[in-house]
This record gives C-alpha cells, sequence and structure tokens, in this order.
C-alpha cells in the first residue's frame, strides 16, 4: 500500500493528528522561539497640559492685574481654571464700545456665538436687538458680555464650579467699563450681583459700589415660551426704568 492510500485510510479512521516518535516538551520549544513583532503602536501616554490649573483666587489675582480690556482679554484665553475652554471653539469675550454707559451681562454663549466668538447673535440675540428697537435703543451703543465666556457643552446650563472660577473676571470687566448702569439677563447673571454661583438666592441689589442695576428674564426665555407676546411684553417693562 502506498503512502497516500495510509493517509486516506487514516483519515477513514478518523484520524487528524500524527504523533512524532519521540515526546517533546513543547514549553522549551515556546520559550526558544522569538516573540511576533507586532505592527501595532503602543498607546500614547495621556498628554498633560503644560501649564498649571488654577483655582478661584488665582483668577481674582490674575483679574486683579489686568488695567485694561485688552490685557483682560487675554488674561482669560489664557485662563485654565475652567474646563470650558477645552470644549468650546472659541472664547467670547464681549461686544460693544469699551466704556459704553450701559452694560448687558447674560449667562455663557449658544452655538452661534461659539461658532463668531461674538455675544449675543443667536435667536436670544436677535431678539434682544428687536426688544431694543422698541424702545429706540441701539446694540452698538451698549457694552455686551455673558457671565462665561465659553459655551458650555450641548448649551447645557452651567454649573456653579463653571461659575465660581469665571466670576472674578466678569467683576473686573465691570470695573474696567464701568458702565453707569448694568441690566442682568436672567438668574445666572445674578450671580454677578451676589458674588456668588448660587442661583437659588433670592435677588438682592448689589453695593451701593456698583452702579445702578436691573435684573430681566433672560432674552431666550420669551423665545422658548409658548406665548412670547406676553413674555416679551413682561421682559421690555423694565426698559423703561434703565434708559
Amino acid at each position: 500500500m502506498d503512502i497516500v492510500a495510509d493517509l486516506a485510510l487514516q483519515i477513514a479512521w478518523g484520524a487528524d493528528e500524527f504523533l512524532a516518535d519521540t515526546p517533546q516538551d513543547r514549553r522549551i520549544a515556546a520559550a526558544s522561539s522569538p516573540a511576533p513583532v507586532s505592527d501595532a503602536k503602543p498607546p500614547a501616554a495621556r498628554a498633560t497640559p503644560s501649564f498649571p490649573l488654577v483655582g478661584p483666587v488665582d483668577a481674582a489675582r490674575i483679574a486683579q492685574a489686568c488695567t485694561t480690556l485688552p490685557a483682560l482679554a487675554a488674561a482669560l484665553a489664557a485662563f485654565t481654571g475652567c474646563p470650558l475652554r477645552e470644549t468650546a471653539t472659541n472664547l467670547v469675550f464681549a461686544d460693544g464700545p469699551d466704556h459704553a454707559d450701559l452694560m448687558l451681562i447674560g449667562e455663557a454663549p449658544g452655538p452661534e456665538e461659539d461658532r463668531d466668538g461674538r455675544p449675543f447673535i443667536g435667536p436670544a440675540g436677535q431678539l434682544l436687538n428687536q426688544m431694543l428697537a422698541s424702545i429706540g435703543q441701539n446694540r452698538d451703543q451698549l457694552r455686551l458680555t455673558t457671565i462665561l465666556p465659553w459655551r458650555p457643552p450641548g448649551n447645557r446650563a452651567p454649573n456653579a464650579s463653571e461659575i465660581t472660577a469665571c466670576l472674578p473676571f466678569i467683576h473686573r470687566h465691570i470695573a474696567l467699563v464701568a458702565p453707569k448702569a448694568l441690566v442682568l439677563l436672567g438668574a445666572v447673571a445674578a450671580c454677578v450681583a451676589h458674588g456668588t454661583a448660587l442661583k437659588s438666592l433670592a435677588w438682592r441689589h448689589p453695593s451701593r459700589l456698583w452702579p445702578p442695576t436691573t435684573r430681566i428674564i433672560y432674552p431666550a426665555r420669551p423665545w422658548r415660551s409658548p406665548n412670547p407676546g406676553t413674555t416679551c411684553c413682561a421682559c421690555e417693562r423694565p426698559w423703561s426704568r434703565v434708559f
């Protein structure tokens, strides 16, 4: 019987392996064989920032050291104490003249503001423009800014730590602009007067050292309201006391 017939017979009997004439210690063979070379690159080490993270005390020191608005904007752009800077597209500092008589402060940039780098240019800003026009005012004469200079991911509400980190900069912003009056748009902006990030606090008028301050609802609220006409009228009434 030739070798091919022998193999066919072994297969017919169900044999699927062949045994060597002498036993082998496969542990020795595995140890002596070289390890396979992989083309995969080792995982890169997690990048760590080259700058130190700073806290609220550092934020207050940095903000107070700024003597001009361009210096404040530059300091805020380099500030690492608020994680929102890592997820935002642009820093949204302010819009309007540096020494306007009236300063409006909102809560945080939206998607349109994040893309453009200017506050109040989205739907809420367009409604604000209409509200100003209804009383004969133009936004070009006002200083516009927000508590947070970076957009929170997903347009969520800012949290207490984010507000606390940014408050020293908005306080310094007010001091450098030196407006004759402030308008705080919404509950988050009211934190400027409170000096705290606790939005649950009841509204209190700020210190006498502050310019006359008015708080009204945020422009996005009537935009989202099921009855925007009524809400807009309620929102516009305080303007007559400001101008």
